[in-house]
């Protein structure tokens, strides 16, 4: 349940109707006249669609919980510090109230309910349940064995080699002595990667959406997308602007960003203004990442780039597929996640969409397909197209050498090694 205060229950009565806006007639209208193809509209639509959807189903959740004032089984508690936040909702009271009867202030209530109860003692917790007329009942299952315990069940098996953990230690992500037994490394890796976990909207680090690629390792991405959600947590102050799924107007601003020389430094803050993180991950061995787009458990969309190319081009362009997996996949896909290696097929309809998204975006399709940039090989012409939309030249030529499969011409329009010095810290 997504709702636990008035507050947030007005917030997502205003995103209700903003989103149901965005899927009205006057959008439709926009969207022919956008700068984005018509599949990309299509998936934007969709995504618009399912995350009114899931608001609807939790302003009624919400609402019929405070009518009925009883916690019916359709609300599936799996978090023993929900239970006092839906028991005060189902009582009518509000955060005021309960401290009133609990003779603490509201916004004593409210740094309780933040954290779901976890700085409270065990004594204090049953107080606040008693005083709701909550029950909190215990129940043995009969069948049950040491096995069910196991850490084996609870923690991923972790295949491990000396190159990863090399890596690992060199990045200073986990702190593995040298000489470290093979076995004790796994244990701690996978403790590691189980505990950054709950920070995911899933809750589990798997491989869902990994972009066709047998050259990615199971352990290597487990740990590395461990390593993503950790450093996005870290200072959770960082994205508390709420993602406004309907907003796509600062995507041509952001796009300019890439003409200044800290233009990549300055989209980390950007993007956070926004609602979305971006961090910067250095790739382990055995993955040959790009990047990656994902979801924490509060709702707060993730970007993570790994510069595995130190080019500008590279960068840009792999931003805004990430990008386009966060705004057309944002609550069917994006909680599992999204993993790219960009340089392999792009064979599911989630990365042509973003592929396409990404193209657009960055430079519209009716001045590309127009432009003598296109067929040129001159340096200037891509230089005075990149001047007149406001972006950096990497991005026109960095398109040129895909789309003629040439790697080899304009190399000094795509800002090779130019990235990685920008995020030195990143890469000790």
């Amino acid at each position: 349940m997504g709702i636990l205060n008035q507050r947030d229950y007005r917030s997502a009565k205003s995103r209700l109707a903003q989103l149901q806006a965005a899927l009205g007639p006057d959008a439709v209208v926009e969207s022919l006249t956008s700068k984005l193809s018509a599949e990309v509209t299509a998936a934007r639509r969709q995504a618009i669609y399912a995350e009114a959807n899931r608001l609807k189903e939790d302003i009624e959740g919400y609402e019929k919980l405070q009518s009925s004032g009883v916690i019916s089984k359709e609300f599936a508690i799996d978090e023993l510090g929900l239970l006092p936040i839906i028991g005060r909702i189902a009582r009518r009271l509000s955060q005021r109230e309960l401290g009133d009867l609990l003779d603490v202030s509201e916004q004593q209530i409210q740094r309780y309910e933040s954290d779901r109860y976890a700085s409270v003692s065990l004594s204090r917790y049953k107080k606040i349940l008693e005083i709701l007329g909550v029950d909190l009942h215990s129940k043995l299952k009969s069948a049950w064995s040491t096995s069910n315990a196991s850490e084996k069940d609870i923690q991923p098996k972790l295949e491990l080699d000396g190159a990863l953990i090399s890596a690992i230690r060199k990045h200073n992500w986990v702190a593995l002595p040298k000489g470290i037994a093979p076995n004790s490394a796994s244990q701690i890796l996978a403790t590691y990667v189980s505990e950054s976990a709950e920070f995911s909207r899933e809750r589990t680090l798997h491989r869902r959406h990994v972009r066709e690629d047998e050259l990615i390792n199971d352990t290597a991405l487990a740990i590395w997308q461990a390593r993503v959600l950790r450093q996005s947590m870290s200072q959770p102050q960082k994205h508390r602007t709420k993602f406004n799924i309907v907003d796509t107007s600062w995507l041509a601003k952001l796009a300019k960003l890439s003409s200044q020389p800290d233009g990549p430094v300055r989209a980390i803050e950007f993007l956070r203004e926004r609602g979305i993180v971006l961090e910067i991950v250095p790739h382990l061995p055995h993955t040959q990442l790009d990047g990656a787009a994902m979801m924490l458990s509060d709702g707060t969309p993730v970007i993570a780039l790994t510069l595995r190319y130190d080019r500008l081009d590279s960068f840009w362009f792999t931003l805004f597929h990430e990008i386009g997996h966060v705004l057309l996949h944002f609550n069917h896909g994006l909680e599992a996640g999204f993993v790219d290696n960009l340089d392999t097929p792009n064979n599911s309809a989630e990365e042509r969409d973003a592929d396409l998204f990404a193209l657009s975006a960055l430079i519209p399709d009716g001045i590309w397909e127009t432009s003598p940039a296109r067929f040129s090989k001159s340096p200037d012409l891509i230089r005075k197209l990149a001047e007149s939309l406001g972006i950096n030249p990497a991005i026109i030529a960095g398109r040129i050498r895909k789309e003629r499969n040439d790697y080899k011409i304009f190399n000094e329009l795509i800002g090779n090694g130019s990235l990685r010095s920008m995020f030195a810290d990143r890469f000790i």
